[in-house]
């Protein structure tokens, strides 16, 4: 067979993916995975046979990083170990969170041979790597010229074989061929003179840092350690009686995959591949439709069903049930279980989350979850910094300092919460005294 990644027929392409995926599976590596915690060397081997699976890259890392602890505090070289950390969190930045399935259609070797080079593909958007191991990278090699992923770099090999995916789930009866109906947009494109005429700005001052994250200003709190101008501002609003989270996009995925888990994890024909077991699991954690537009149109019954209910005086069969309750039954329910969603169980609590089941009334609720759940592959970022509270009131703000562009995703978010949800949004710049 031809090494080209362009000379790869349909049929070749499924035939690598069955060798691929069957042997990973007939392994059953991840059973000793359990035993193997004091024993790095043996965990990593095991990681590696796993390859691709994303459990598998993150476990080869954790393995890594904890073999270059140790060669570090003996004082021994550990550069090898760390090239290796770094090209498992690149060649990992080759699929994204919409399309590891798509991995399946990869030849194990053709993936472990995509190009690149430090100097072009950097650090600060290879999920995998930690802080700790983007400082040992930088202290090693110093700084690169430029910020990117794998994905981006082969953009035109990914959506080749994305067409070699889409050509299997035809073949196998899974995929409609019909275009979906487009979705009505929430909103016309913002017009810049009326948001800045709708948004509140502020200013707040403090004592720089010379250190920065990603590029960014830290400040120094009260407390005199230097924090990012989100840990700022969030710690400035803390001391004016307010108290909230810094949520970013996170906290209102993981609220709207607690109240519509069941449906956002539906079994439709051409969504989840049963070879792999329960869904979701390990292997597959989020629909492989999640990112397209026939995510919203194939459940959109279920979801506006959903929504009703959120609002009505009976729920999943509860007594005097409220979105709160929802919410943390789902919690008990779903804590613990795949979901890449969202970044993880740890993140926040079910009592940070229930804050905004406190301060908007369900109606207000409903409205963020759908713009979310129309459209989740373009209004899954955009959402405002914090989200905060004073006397029962929700307050959103965007933090950014003193010259920092407000993006167009973002304006866009912030009108909707306006106009559309009724709560105000504020931009609070952070400035030196």
């Amino acid at each position: 067979m031809s090494k080209s990644w362009n000379s790869e027929s349909y049929s070749d392409a499924e035939l690598h993916a069955m060798d691929l995926w069957g042997r990973t599976i007939e392994k059953g590596y991840r059973e000793n995975l359990d035993g193997l915690q004091d024993n790095p060397e043996k965990r990593l081997e095991l990681g590696l046979k796993g390859l691709p699976f994303p459990y598998d890259f993150r476990e080869a890392t954790i393995s890594l990083r904890a073999i270059i602890r140790e060669k570090r505090k003996s004082k021994q070289d550990y550069e090898d170990e760390l090239r290796l950390l770094y090209w498992l969190s690149a060649i990992s930045s080759f699929s994204t969170l919409s399309g590891f399935n798509v991995i399946e259609m990869f030849p194990r070797e053709r993936l472990k041979d995509l190009n690149f080079t430090y100097e072009n593909l950097g650090y600060e958007k290879l999920e995998l790597l930690s802080k700790t191991d983007k400082k040992w990278i930088v202290d090693l090699w110093g700084e690169p010229h430029q910020h990117t992923t794998l994905h981006d770099v082969h953009i035109d090999i990914w959506h080749e074989y994305e067409g070699k995916l889409k050509e299997k789930y035809i073949k196998e009866g899974l995929l409609d061929t019909q275009p979906a109906p487009k979705i009505e947009k929430s909103l016309e494109p913002t017009n810049k003179d009326d948001y800045i005429d709708l948004i509140k700005e502020r200013v707040i001052y403090g004592n720089r840092s010379e250190t920065k994250t990603k590029g960014k200003a830290k400040y120094y709190n009260q407390a005199g350690r230097d924090v990012t101008i989100e840990e700022f501002t969030l710690e400035h609003y803390f001391h004016e009686g307010y108290e909230g989270y810094w949520s970013e996009n996170d906290y209102w995925a993981q609220i709207m995959m607690l109240l519509y888990w069941d449906i956002v994890y539906a079994k439709l024909p051409g969504v989840f591949d049963p070879k792999f077991g329960s869904f979701p699991n390990a292997l597959q954690d989020i629909p492989y439709d999640l990112f397209t537009e026939e995510f919203y149109t194939r459940r959109k019954e279920m979801i506006n069903d959903r929504h009703k209910e959120l609002g009505k005086s009976s729920f999943f069969g509860l007594r005097a049930p409220s979105p709160e309750r929802e919410l943390r039954n789902a919690w008990k329910k779903h804590r613990g279980e795949p979901c890449r969603i969202f970044d993880g169980w740890e993140r926040f609590t079910i009592d940070d989350l229930c804050l905004a089941t406190s301060v908007l009334n369900p109606s207000q609720l409903v409205k963020i979850m759908d713009r979310l759940l129309r459209d989740f592959n373009n209004n899954r970022s955009g959402l405002p910094d914090l989200f905060l509270a004073k006397n029962g009131e929700p307050l959103f703000i965007e933090v950014k300092s003193t010259h920092e562009k407000v993006a167009q995703h973002q304006t866009e978010w912030h009108e909707y919460l306006i106009k559309e949800v009724g709560v105000p949004v504020v931009v609070c710049r952070v400035a030196e005294h």
